[in-house]
């Protein structure tokens, strides 16, 4: 594990986890609601509700629930805004190297680098509500004299709509000098080069061409670590992985694009909506979620539901619809 620039908030948060990982969890409502779910599908359960930046404090985390157990069938409920892709990465890795089969729910959220995680799962489970997002790599810029995270694709879909707006000013010079000067398609054409040229050269020498090379570099982590993991756990033809990443990557508009259900079916994943108790289950995570955001006390919870009492379990899954209260 590298500790190499991690910032002081990060190393205190890993420092402690190494120190605290013997403590037992309260069992918060999200944290019940978690249980419902291992109950009714009978199946141990990995809770991964992360409400700030995905980190290397993270992966010591999922190391001390998994490294002494072997999963032949393993729940993941996943919820993360994104962060660190090398450490997403990892942890899929982690959780994959101690279960068999690996099956995904997303409550709500998946986005950014916690986009990563659907590529190595036996199968993903969306709610309606669920969003993934684009693969493309977040690298930290100085902004005014803060650090803020900006997507390292933004300098190229800049020369994208430069290049279209150049081909644009072409176009209409080359037009409007055929149907009003005397030129031939000869000389409209050399004019309206040049005047194209003249126009977007300005704009051109803003891009930073030396940070080029550092954003590429960057967008390429998310795309080789996305090779490995459709290769060695994909259920994908092999032909398609490069076409599904790139789409990932470099085929949407905004980091903050929406990847819904139906857009994960489009793009060749096989992709499953809850059935309806699990939809029930998944849809009071989302206002658990919703409630715990309004709190000033956030604390993320991953943890392993092992074992659940079967007839506790499902009066609390089915209590509601058939009268049963929890005892």
């Amino acid at each position: 594990m590298n500790f190499i620039g991690i910032d002081k908030k990060e190393l205190i948060r890993i420092i402690s986890s190494m120190k605290n990982g013997g403590e037992k969890m309260s069992e918060t409502p999200i944290y019940k609601l978690c249980k419902k779910m291992s109950a009714l599908r009978n199946k141990p359960t990995l809770t991964l509700i992360i409400h700030n930046s995905l980190g290397q404090s993270h992966i010591l985390d999922v190391h001390k629930i998994v490294r002494k157990r072997k999963f032949e069938e393993l729940d993941l409920i996943l919820h993360s805004s994104g962060g660190q892709v090398s450490a997403a990465y990892q942890i899929l890795e982690l959780i994959k190297t101690h279960s068999e089969h690996l099956t995904i729910f997303i409550p709500i959220y998946a986005k950014s680098a916690a986009t990563i995680f659907v590529l190595g799962c036996s199968k993903i489970i969306m709610s309606e509500l669920a969003e993934l997002g684009p693969l493309d790599t977040q690298v930290l810029e100085r902004k005014e004299g803060s650090l803020e995270y900006t997507s390292a694709l933004n300098p190229f879909k800049t020369i994208e709509e430069l290049q279209r707006f150049a081909l644009r000013m072409f176009d209409q010079s080359v037009r409007l000098l055929l149907s009003r000067a005397d030129y031939s398609v000869e000389e409209a054409v050399k004019h309206s080069m040049d005047f194209a040229a003249r126009v977007t050269a300005p704009m051109f020498s803003q891009i930073r061409v030396e940070k080029m090379g550092e954003y590429s570099r960057a967008l390429q982590i998310g795309l080789e670590y996305g090779r490995r993991l459709l290769k060695r756990y994909g259920k994908i033809s092999e032909d398609n992985h490069d076409i599904i990443l790139k789409k990932l990557i470099y085929g949407y508009p905004s980091h903050d694009y929406i990847i819904d259900y139906k857009e994960m079916k489009d793009i060749g994943f096989d992709v499953e909506l809850p059935s309806d108790e699990e939809a029930e289950i998944l849809h009071e995570i989302v206002l658990a979620l919703a409630e715990d955001k309004r709190s000033e006390d956030q604390k993320d919870e991953i943890n392993l539901i092992e074992k659940v009492v079967a007839n506790e379990g499902i009066q609390e899954v089915l209590g509601d619809k058939k009268g049963i209260s929890p005892q």
